[in-house]
């Protein structure tokens, strides 16, 4: 899924990566590109710092450990204020045209930075298709692609296809 991701990111791009433990392995195949990075996420922070190919811009806000995020209104604002070219969130589920989240202000910031953004991906595990959570913050037929791994069932693909583009290894 990581490599998938990395391969629509281009040379110059000012990209987001949000707090999610598929976004983590985004890095790794990222190679020879010279790259704006902006993230919520203190993991992912970790992961890039030292890299000279990025410029690595960590937003700061509230601590939320249980996702290694930061959150709330100082994040909320900082976002608000970017426009990025490639935005990458995950999420805990996807129901039709629903997207969801947990948390309340994560699901609000992943929402100000996705409409900040010029292209939209969501990465999130085949087995969270069909399943929904308590905050819905963005639609299926608003992203330009949804990234999964070689697990999804072939009638999911074609059902959550009709919203947006299923991007994955096939089977």
């Amino acid at each position: 899924m990581g490599k998938l991701a990395a391969d629509s990111i281009e040379n110059g791009d000012i990209v987001f990566i949000g707090a999610s433990t598929t976004n983590e392995c985004l890095m790794k195949h990222i190679e020879n590109k010279r790259i704006r990075i902006i993230t919520n996420s203190f993991y992912i922070f970790e992961q890039y710092k030292g890299n000279k190919d990025f410029e690595l811009i960590l937003t700061g806000g509230s601590w939320r450990e249980k996702s290694g995020a930061f959150i709330g209104e100082i994040t909320d604002r900082i976002l608000a204020g970017i426009r990025v070219d490639k935005c990458f969130i995950g999420a805990n589920g996807i129901k039709d045209n629903n997207i969801t989240n947990s948390n309340k202000e994560e699901a609000g910031l992943q929402k100000i930075i996705m409409n900040n953004s010029r292209e939209n991906y969501v990465l999130i595990d085949s087995n969270k298709f069909d399943l929904k959570d308590l905050y819905t913050f963005y639609q299926t037929d608003k992203v330009n692609g949804i990234i999964t791994d070689s697990g999804l069932n072939k009638n999911i693909k074609e059902k959550y296809g009709k919203y947006t583009e299923i991007i994955n290894i096939a089977r």
